[in-house]
């Protein structure tokens, strides 16, 4: 009994570690993204197979927000149209909500290191056999915080809350769902990507990149992601993906 007792005590003390309870304020803000993190390279995780998560590092990224960098910070909200939403929102204390990338970006290629299939010699593009999975604030910004999204009605909702490891029930209104082939992906479709939260410190997820078929002989490919934003930077990472 004094056993269990202890047990249960040093597991609620460890979880109270892990996931302190958070404190709250609330703000008004003319800005519905509250912090951008400016990216300094994407970190690319093979998560099953056939599908690649894409990853950014909130511990080394420059924040911009109102307490931070805030001339960049009003630039980039500016930028996207988001000055007038002039509502009170409740912040945890850290926040980790209503963040998103600082760039936006212009295309994503995608590359093996050897031959996919007789379509797609080593070195080609794989744009047109990949789906690009990611989330964006954009579309509800620019409807002057009007227009939600009806998730529950998605046809991929269910395959977003498993990947995106969100809860079905967390309202994701106002974050509107991009998915596309990566061939046709254009620029509106790629400003202030991510789920709008930091769940992680070195590997913070923002999309994912599936592979609609696989490789005809070989099953294991070294992988290549590049991404340029609008600025013309480029971010490339790698990652050994096995399609069996």
């Amino acid at each position: 009994m004094k056993t269990s007792i202890l047990i249960i005590f040093i597991l609620a003390f460890y979880l109270s570690a892990c996931y302190p309870e958070k404190d709250y304020y609330t703000m008004k803000t003319d800005s519905y993204v509250l912090f951008y993190h400016k990216l300094e390279k994407i970190n690319i995780i093979s998560h099953e197979p056939g599908i690649i998560q894409l990853c950014f590092n909130a511990a080394s990224d420059v924040e911009y927000s109102k307490s931070k960098n805030y001339s960049i910070y009003r630039s980039l909200c500016e930028k996207h149209n988001d000055i007038t939403y002039d509502r009170k929102v409740k912040v945890s204390i850290p926040s980790d909500h209503n963040r998103f990338m600082a760039q936006d970006f212009v295309s994503i290629e995608i590359q093996s290191d050897q031959d996919f299939d007789d379509e797609h010699p080593v070195g080609s593009s794989l744009g047109d056999i990949t789906t690009f999975y990611s989330m964006s604030p954009y579309k509800y910004i620019q409807s002057g915080y009007q227009k939600e999204f009806d998730w529950p009605s998605f046809e991929f909702n269910d395959f977003y809350v498993n990947l995106f490891y969100v809860s079905s029930t967390q309202n994701r209104s106002t974050l509107y769902p991009v998915y596309e082939f990566v061939s046709d992906l254009n620029y509106e479709q790629l400003k202030i990507l991510g789920t709008g939260e930091v769940r992680g410190i070195t590997n913070t997820l923002f999309g994912y990149i599936k592979f609609t078929q696989y490789p005809e002989t070989e099953m294991e490919h070294n992988i290549t992601v590049t991404m340029t934003d609008d600025e013309g930077r480029v971010y490339e990472s790698s990652v050994i993906v096995n399609f069996e």
